[in-house]
């Protein structure tokens, strides 16, 4: 058992706790944990919005053209495409 855990089982944990700053320290924990997964979730559902918005290329690559980005310089270089080449598109 480690000294946290019987800190905590014991009677006056909460004494002891609010004396070390540990209930303040596992508040300002969480508030950032839920900050950050609202970012991320906020991120994801901006990359879903974009993909919606834009249209499959017939050419089975190339889609990411619609956002402004250049052509593939690899399949301009050697005519093959990458192996990321359709990753959009798809």
């Amino acid at each position: 058992m480690t000294t946290d855990r019987l800190i905590l089982e014991h009677p006056d944990c909460t004494d002891r706790l609010e004396r070390t700053g540990r209930a303040a320290q596992t508040d300002e924990r969480t508030c950032r944990y839920r900050i950050g997964a609202a970012l991320l979730a906020v991120f994801c559902l901006g990359i879903l919005a974009t993909a919606r918005y834009l249209q499959p290329d017939a050419r089975g690559y190339g889609t990411h053209e619609q956002l402004g980005r250049p052509a593939c310089g690899f399949l301009e270089h050697t005519g093959y495409p990458c192996p990321t080449c359709g990753m959009t598109t798809a």
